[in-house]
Order: C-alpha cells, then structure tokens, then sequence
C-alpha cells in the first residue's frame, strides 16, 4: 500500500521521544531559517576576504620596499571604486557558481574548482570593464595580486574556517540540513558512505527509509522505518531533503515518494540506477507536449580537444620543472635501495585502443611478476621494495608519467589506462568498457577521486569513466585536478 492510499499513522509518545533522543541539540525553528545560516556566514565571509585581499595586496605594492615605486602612488580611496566592482563581480559569479545555495551536497573539491573558475572568469571580466572605464587607472600589479591572494583566502576559508563553522552550527543544530536515503537501489550503500565519513557543510544524514536491513560494512546507519509510513516519519524526524535511491522499475512507489515531499514542502534528489543515465548527458526537450530526455555522447573533439592538449603541456611541464627536486631524490632512494632499472616501463592501452609504454619509478622487485603473471597489487604486497612501499603509499611512483602527458600518449586528467590482459578481460565482461578509451588515458580521473582505485569494482569504475568521457569539460578537467590534491595521498587503495 503506497503513501497515497495509506491511512494517517499516529506515532506516539514513545518514538517521539525516541526522536529527541537521537537529535538533542536540534533546536525547533524554521528550516529556512535554518538552511539559510550557512550560506549566510559563507558569503560575509568571502566578501572579507576578498576587501581583505586588495587591502595586502595595495600595501604590498605600494607601502613596502617589496615592489619600489619610482614616482607617486595613488590613494587608498582612489581604488574602493573597483573594488566594490570586484567584490560584486566575485559573489555575483559564485552565487551562480552555487556557492551559496541552501542545502547544498557539493564536496570540497567542487567548491574549489568553483571558486577557481569564478575566480578566471572575474579577472577577465575586471580587466574588460577596466578597458571601457578609463578615468581611473589601477595598477595592474595591485589587480594581479589581489586576484591571486583571493584564490587564496578563498580556498582556505573553505577548506579552514567554514569547515570549522559549519561543524559549530552543526553541533548546535544551527545550519543545518537533515537528511534521509529513500530505498534501496545500486547506488544506495555508496550514498550511505558518503554522508557518513564526508558530508558535506551542514548536512546531517539522519538515517535510511524503506531500505531493510543493509550491510555497510564498517558503519551503521539508523532505519527510520517504513516507506508505507513517510508522511509520518517526514513530520516526526524533521526531515528536510530525501536522497531517493528507489530502482526506476519501481516507479509508482517514486511518484508516491515524490508527491509526499511535493505535499511536506520536503526537497529531493535522485540517484539514477540506470546505466545509460548514470553516465550519458542529456538535455530535456518535448514532442508536442509530452517531455523527453535527448540522450547525447560527446566526446573531446575539435576546439575542445586542442583546449585539453594545450592545457595538457603547459601544466605538465611546470610540474616536471617544479618536481625536478623531488625526481632527483626518488632516482638516489631508488639506486640506494634496489639498483638498476629506476623506470619501470609497462604496455597500457590508450587513445582509440593503441598501445603506448607508461612509465613509473620502479617500486616492485625486478621479477616480481615472473612466475605469477599479470595480477593485481594487493595489500602487503610482498613483491614491493623498501622505497617502493613509500612511494605507493604518496603516490610518488606515477610522476614519471608526465612525460607520457608531454609526448601526447596521456592527459593530466582521464580513465586509468588498464594492460591488454586486463582490457582483453573486461571488454567481454563489462558493457561499455571500450568506450572509456575515446579519450586519452590521464594520470588521475573521476573514478580515482571518487574512491576507486586499486582492487576495487571495474563495473564502476567504468560508469565513472564514461561519465566523464561523456560530460568533459575543462572545467570537469579542474574539478577531478583539485579533487586529486585534496584527497592525495588519502586513498585506502594505494598499494
């Protein structure tokens, strides 16, 4: 019986008491009011930072033997005109950005790259409106410095003091966004994991509705109860945003959940299960009225692919310079522990199925897969040798690939490049698998900063890695680069 045709269900006194129980510091007050403190602090905040940013960087220019000044320099007053100009442009293109929406689930690696891209797009839009307003002349050190000290301040307030604020606000029930995960589908232990060990800003999972009893491993998470009784449990938890996980083929009992948070004033996402939307783009359209979903594959190509390419050579060789350092010290740990060879050269498959050699600093002994075969690293591996276990662990033994990037058989960011064997295996096993191979294999890719790496299930990985050969953009590009510092070194996988 669906929540439609279900009798009013009374809860009484003992799970309301149960719910207090479970929440004590949630105070009762408006959930606008309350998914609105967030955003609120979150853009004060990026106002001073960004007031902050040009104070230092004015000094910087002009009040410090840093940069001398040979003649005179303008007053401070002279620059608040495009400054409120700056700051305007900043929160106007990171509210639309969706810096500031209530109840967002971005991660922290999203914000970031968001705050890169409003930050590229505000410097050239600041330098346009400085090309048609010619009365005051701004130092263009004073706006290059200011744009970079921005980036900066921003980054850490997102990833320092709004992090801390929001664990505050959380702890006072102030803020906040109390979640539930509706059913049972694919992708629902994934979602559970997620909200669990890396919530974003604000957001409180409360619990599970309609999933029965489900293995998570090594986390528990409350069952609220049945999907029969949603109405009730959306009143007496307090719920404000359902997380639907329901498989498509049950989709009366969607349009049930749908039309209970509609009547509950309760938001939504969904999670699709099916394997075509989980990874292609679409756009909506309609035919005479009836609504469709276009279904598009785009792979890079044209303007976009010579965007990628450039972005490609310029980036990697500013890395192979700055790392230089670091490559040094890796070639002596290498030589000292284990001698000869340093570089590890193995077959991967890439680009339209065209086999390259990928290099690496050698972390294995030489014979290590002589009498077993192609396998894959395991925990403890005992093949590895002493400085091999480090650099696995730090991720140190991929850097030699930015050579592959330079001679044009990688990219900084795409699928993981697998050995024939493998791909030989899985082309028969996993649909879809060789169209990951429409794009150039990249040092990190979507599927690795969401977690799958190593040993782990080549099914999604896959739908990781179609998805993000079908929704490419330079962009996505900067969202899985930052998402790859942030969670450097942090993967359980890496060995």
């Amino acid at each position: 019986m669906s929540v439609l045709d279900s009798p009013a269900v009374h809860i009484d006194a003992t799970v309301e008491e149960d719910c207090r129980e479970y929440t004590p510091c949630f105070h009762e007050s408006k959930p606008l009011a309350r998914q609105a403190v967030f955003p609120v602090v979150a853009l004060l905040t990026d106002a001073l930072w960004i007031v902050v940013s040009f104070i230092v960087a004015y000094y910087l220019r002009f009040s410090l033997p840093v940069f001398p000044v040979d003649a005179g320099y303008p007053s401070l007053h002279s620059y608040l005109p495009g400054v409120a100009g700056a700051l305007v442009i900043w929160i106007v293109l990171l509210s639309r950005s969706g810096m500031y929406q209530m109840g967002q689930t971005r991660c922290l690696g999203d914000q970031l790259a968001a705050v890169f891209k409003a930050g590229a797009l505000s410097f050239l839009l600041f330098l346009a409106a400085a090309f048609f307003f010619r009365d005051q002349t701004y130092s263009r050190l004073v706006v290059a410095l200011t744009w970079v000290l921005t980036l900066v301040l921003l980054g850490l307030n997102r990833t320092t003091l709004l992090r801390a604020v929001s664990r505050w606000l959380t702890s006072k029930g102030i803020g906040i966004t109390r979640v539930a995960v509706v059913g049972k589908g694919p992708h629902t232990a994934k979602i559970l994991h997620n909200l669990t060990y890396r919530p974003p800003p604000g957001i409180v999972l409360m619990g599970t509705i309609g999933t029965g009893q489900m293995n998570c491993g090594d986390f528990e998470i409350r069952d609220l109860g049945d999907l029969d009784h949603l109405a009730a449990l959306l009143g007496a938890h307090r719920l404000d945003r359902l997380i639907i996980t329901i498989p498509f083929q049950h989709h009366q009992r969607i349009l049930s959940v749908l039309r209970e948070c509609a009547r509950s004033r309760v938001s939504y996402d969904m999670v699709p299960d099916l394997f075509g939307m989980m990874t292609t783009g679409f756009q909506a359209t309609d035919l005479g009225g009836v609504p469709l979903l276009v279904f598009r594959s785009r792979p890079i190509d044209g303007w976009g692919a010579v965007a990628k390419r450039m972005t490609d050579l310029v980036v990697s060789a500013l890395l192979v310079v700055f790392l230089l350092p670091v490559f040094v010290i890796i070639v002596g740990a290498i030589w000292r522990d284990s001698g000869r060879p340093i570089l590890f050269g193995q077959k991967r498959v890439g680009l339209n199925n065209r086999l390259f050699t990928m290099y690496k600093f050698r972390s294995m002994r030489v014979d290590a897969e002589a009498a077993s075969g192609p396998v894959w690293a395991t925990p403890g591996d005992p093949r590895r040798t002493a400085v091999g276990r480090f650099l696995r662990e730090w991720n140190l033994d991929e850097l030699p690939q930015l050579w592959n990037v330079l001679r044009g058989e990688m990219s900084l960011v795409g699928p993981r490049p697998e050995r024939p064997f493998f791909v030989e295996r899985f082309r028969e096993q996993v649909p879809r698998y060789l169209d990951r191979h429409k794009v150039r294999a990249g040092l990190t890719g979507w599927a690795q900063v969401n977690g799958l790496r190593g040993n782990t299930s080549i099914e999604e990985r896959t739908r990781f890695d179609i998805y993000y050969v079908e929704n490419w953009s330079l962009w996505f590009d900067l969202k899985v680069f930052i998402r790859t510092l942030s969670e450097w070194a942090k993967s359980k996988n890496a060995y």
